[in-house]
């Protein structure tokens, strides 16, 4: 073992292309990129804006195990929700039963004009504490190991959230009080689902979803 060395590694490589089309190889490029991306309508060549590549380092250790995050359930301006249901009699006041058959929130559409002036819902999972593990590598000893970088990043079918995502825990100050999201619901009624992805620093992830009902009360 190398001195410096905490836990001996190997590196392996993910290579990615999403393409808004369709990924093919480029029949003449000696030299440069071989894959292209290309319109499956008309086969044109697509943009720079149309295209993504990339590669992901993965570190893989003997002895050393990360585990994902842990998340038990969800809230929606601290309640949580879920029940399940046949029908909306099937369901608590200011809920509905959903299309996957469960119990959701009844939130009104927003009428202001401006996106920013709409009322906001705090959406969060409950992860648990115990995710957030020592971030043990190669070249950092077990015990000056500093505990993970944990955060959260939302999404919705509609509506918007305040920021893209929220950190959990920072490993120079600890965990977060709060890291739900503001949701602002979208002008149209209809049901939309959240999603909050949590992950650390390490390659772990976790994810639930929370379906709502918005309505034209």
């Amino acid at each position: 073992q190398p001195s410096g060395i905490s836990h001996p590694y190997a590196l392996s490589y993910v290579f990615f292309g999403v393409c808004a089309g369709e990924l093919r190889r480029e029949p003449d490029a000696a030299e440069g990129f071989p894959l292209g991306c290309y319109s499956e309508a008309d086969g044109r060549k697509m943009g720079d804006a149309d295209f993504v590549i990339g590669y992901f380092p993965l570190y893989i250790y003997d002895g050393l195990r990360n585990q994902n995050p842990v998340i038990s359930g969800a809230t929606v301006d601290g309640t949580s929700y879920g029940d399940p249901c046949v029908t909306a009699g099937d369901c608590p006041s200011h809920t509905s039963c959903g299309q996957r058959g469960s119990c959701i929130p009844e939130l009104p559409a927003c009428q202001a004009s401006q996106r920013d002036d709409c009322p906001s819902y705090a959406f969060q999972p409950i992860v648990d504490a115990t995710s957030v593990e020592p971030a043990f590598s190669a070249q950092v000893s077990d015990a000056h190991a500093p505990s993970e970088l944990v955060w959260v990043d939302y999404f919705a079918t509609a509506g918007s959230f305040e920021t893209d995502a929220k950190i959990m825990n920072d490993p120079d100050i600890g965990l977060s009080a709060s890291y739900a999201d503001a949701w602002r619901a979208p002008k149209t009624p209809g049901e939309v689902r959240l999603w909050a992805v949590v992950h650390d620093n390490r390659g772990g992830s976790a994810w639930i979803e929370q379906d709502v009902l918005v309505r034209a009360f």
